[in-house]
């Protein structure tokens, strides 16, 4: 295989999942389908230039799956754990409903980057919220426990 051809290789491991009751009896393909299907049509408008590779990144994989998330219980909350640049709060913001809550936990501020994808704006509509804490403290973990088991989905 020609090296020069690959664009940015990732090393992985894979496991069979053959004997895992889990993967037999997984219930959601029709949902999964659907976000496959919106990633595979969407563009997300952010300039961060591996946004919208596809399959190679996974924002547009996440755009399908917010996008598609059932909301007949009412809005949402959307967990991003590693704010870093905002990227994926970014996809959450603008594939979610306008009623749905981006909740963010870093142990720096997204202001502390040079380049970063969120907005002032963004943080004053009260849709997004940024945690300056540190989950991986026991304590800290404790502290939202109740809000990340009541999440609709995290990232």
């Amino acid at each position: 295989m020609n090296m020069k051809t690959v664009r940015h290789p990732i090393e992985s491991a894979c496991w069979s999942v053959d004997d895992d009751p889990a993967a037999q009896s997984f219930a959601d393909w029709d949902y999964l389908l659907k976000a496959l299907g919106t990633a595979a049509n969407c563009r997300i408008d952010c300039d961060n230039p591996f946004v919208n590779a596809f399959p190679g990144d996974h924002y547009r994989v996440l755009a399908g799956l917010i996008y598609n998330l059932d909301r007949s219980q009412g809005p949402l909350k959307l967990v991003d754990i590693g704010t870093h640049l905002g990227t994926s709060a970014r996809t959450m913001l603008d594939f979610s409903d306008e009623k749905d809550k981006v909740i963010t936990f870093d142990v720096n501020d997204w202001l502390d980057y040079p380049t970063t994808y969120l907005t002032k704006e963004d943080f004053s509509s009260g849709r997004l919220t940024q945690h300056l804490k540190d989950l991986q403290e026991p304590q800290v973990f404790a502290s939202f426990y109740k809000l990340l088991c009541e999440a609709d989905f995290i990232m």
